[in-house]
């Protein structure tokens, strides 16, 4: 008897869409296909925003591509464009492409199913097919691509907006107005471009989904119009500091994904960094808890850590001398392949050296647990208040119907509460960009004049005694601190303004000061005489500056007529009183060295 073969279920294409076909050659390993069409409004329901996929706020922070739609924009301009009579209503298209999901709809398919090429016979045609079976496929009639079309499964896949987000989410807007089946807004012809990838010649594995659609939007976002500071940063793949930037808040996303009993309690928290680079209305909004930008991270790989990109100063920060990675980096030829290299060199080399110094330096290491226990408070709490607290810290939350409204109103409880944080364990010049430029940057350049040891040994050394200098009171212009006497015209004027902030002052100003007393708690490394005389001269010239601004007030009474002898005297008074607080702070550095021990980071380490 004969078992009779089960019957397997044609593939269901439940959804599709007729057009043009489309494609272009062979690029970075992939083939760009597309379809372009119009939709009517009907259709928008079919099409999602990036940030309506589940778990998208917690993808990496590289795959984070999509900026967060800005209802101001959208519920202002764009609904006015749409609504207007009096205006021409035209745009450019909107930018789709398909994700394929899981078994259950509910999350990204981490890879791409591999694309079937055939032929099939429909509708008295033959169709050239492209096809990812179960998900979707596009296809048009051999020889003729202008009758094309694309089939799609709406179980297991996603139609999804990468381009156009704002003019999409203004569209769904328009559409949910109340008013007549005869408002003319239902016959529109909405013009969009579906695009999809097939491998291409050489590509070994399948690309990874986010990896496809990160591709596109990069492409639209770099070539055709500009995107926030904050987002360029996020999306450059070919500065070395860009990577250097995103692997640091990768550590910090990464560490935040997980269950809050794996959570490294002490590991930077997301909160730390305004890394959404959230905008309202086309204006930046300041995340309440970040201690630092995005901007701000990838200034402190250019100015202090790593050097410009492609220097040879890059180079030797990241141990790359004469190997073909930094011959490679050197020549500015940074490719998909490559770039993976750098980003590698970067996350495995330097991270753990600044995160060593971010997280144990003593008025972070204190903020961010003061972060941790807050966020344990809303994480034991109910439920409302956990999901108040992912929106503080993602953006959004799960939180639905009149949940999502109490979310709204427990946020501002919690923003107050990180700024009382702020407050007590950052206090000035650290609550300024100037204090810690100054340690960053005392920490690249002294690094450098140490002969570049090993990241994190020196990061070890480095934040041992900056935390000792903190303590004694060297950063605090308090009556009766160490600081209120030394740090005048370092960081602060004879009229209490705070002075050298600006990133390239740092080095002769508060950079140099923090690198001397570092080097002088020791152990002093054997080169310290040295490099001591070179702070010094900088520091000296800082002060010199600084005085004669502040002379040249008191001493234009005495020299009314000015020229050449009121500048005589301002710069003998000038150098007279650098002169005496130079002196005096030499006095401390000596005392501080005479205590030290001996020994030091090693010199040309690797």
């Amino acid at each position: 008897m004969t078992t009779a073969l089960p019957i397997t279920p044609p593939l269901i294409y439940n959804e599709s869409w007729k057009g043009v076909y489309g494609e272009f050659g062979s690029g970075a390993g992939l083939q760009a296909m597309y379809l372009l069409t119009a939709i009517s409004p009907a259709d928008l329901d079919k099409v999602s925003l990036l940030e309506e996929i589940p778990g998208s706020e917690r993808w990496q922070v590289r795959d984070l591509f999509q900026r967060e739609v800005d209802k101001e924009r959208v519920t202002g301009p764009l609904m006015e464009y749409l609504r207007s009579e009096d205006r021409v209503r035209f745009f450019n298209p909107l930018t789709l492409t398909v994700l394929p999901m899981d078994e259950h709809g509910s999350s990204v398919l981490e890879r791409m199913p591999k694309v079937v090429e055939d032929e099939l016979r429909d509708g008295g045609f033959d169709w050239r097919v492209f096809e990812r079976p179960g998900y979707y496929r596009m296809r048009h009639v051999r020889g003729q691509p202008d009758y094309g079309q694309i089939d799609w499964n709406e179980k297991t896949s996603r139609i999804v907006a990468i381009d156009g987000q704002h003019r999409l989410s203004a569209l769904k807007r328009r559409k949910a107005l109340p008013g007549p089946s005869s408002d003319p807004f239902h016959a529109w012809r909405i013009p969009v471009v579906v695009v999809s990838f097939r491998a291409g010649e050489g590509r070994a594995l399948p690309p990874g989904v986010l990896e496809v659609v990160r591709s596109i939007f990069v492409d639209i976002n770099t070539e055709a119009r500009q995107v926030n500071e904050a987002r360029k940063i996020l999306l450059n793949d070919r500065s070395v500091n860009c990577l250097a930037t995103q692997e640091l808040l990768e550590v910090a996303h990464g560490n935040d994904l997980k269950p809050l009993k794996q959570r490294r309690q002490e590991g930077l928290p997301l909160l730390f960094f305004d890394w959404r680079g959230q905008e309202r209305g086309g204006v930046v909004v300041p995340s309440p808890a970040a201690v630092k930008t995005i901007g701000e991270l990838q200034s402190w790989f250019e100015w202090y850590l790593l050097g410009e990109d492609f220097k040879t100063r890059q180079i030797e920060a990241l141990g790359l001398k004469g190997k073909p990675l930094g011959q490679q980096i050197l020549n500015g030829r940074l490719t998909f392949r490559n770039s993976w290299a750098a980003r590698k060199r970067v996350r495995q080399v330097v991270i753990p050296a600044l995160l060593h110094l971010l997280e144990n330096f003593d008025p972070y290491r204190r903020y961010i647990a003061g972060l941790r226990n807050l966020e344990l408070r809303y994480y034991t709490g109910n439920d409302v208040q956990h999901h108040a607290f992912d929106c503080l810290r993602f953006g959004s939350s799960y939180a639905t119907g009149p949940t999502e409204g109490l979310v709204l109103g427990i946020l501002p409880h919690i923003e107050g509460a990180v700024e009382k944080l702020k407050k007590k364990h950052l206090p000035w010049p650290l609550d300024h960009d100037v204090g810690p430029r100054g340690i960053v940057g005392a920490f690249g350049w002294l690094r450098g004049e140490l002969g570049e040891p090993n990241w994190l040994e020196f990061s070890e050394w480095f934040t041992e005694n900056v935390n000792r200098l903190h303590a004694d009171g060297w950063l605090s212009r308090e009556r009766g601190r160490k600081g209120t006497q030394f740090l005048r015209h370092v960081v602060f004027d004879h009229a209490d303004n705070v002075v050298n902030y600006r990133l390239k002052d740092a080095r002769k100003a508060l950079a140099a000061y923090v690198s001397l007393l570092v080097g002088s708690y020791g152990p002093p490394p054997a080169s310290w005489p040295r490099i001591r005389v070179h702070l010094l001269e900088q520091l000296t010239g800082t002060l010199v500056r600084g005085y004669k601004r502040e002379h040249r007030l008191g001493l234009k009474e005495t020299y009314p007529d000015g020229g050449k002898p009121l500048t005589d005297a301002v710069n003998e008074a000038a150098r007279n009183s650098a002169g005496r607080q130079i002196r005096r702070f030499e006095r401390e550095l000596e005392r501080l060295e005479a205590a030290s021990a001996s020994g030091g980071p090693d010199e040309g380490g690797t």
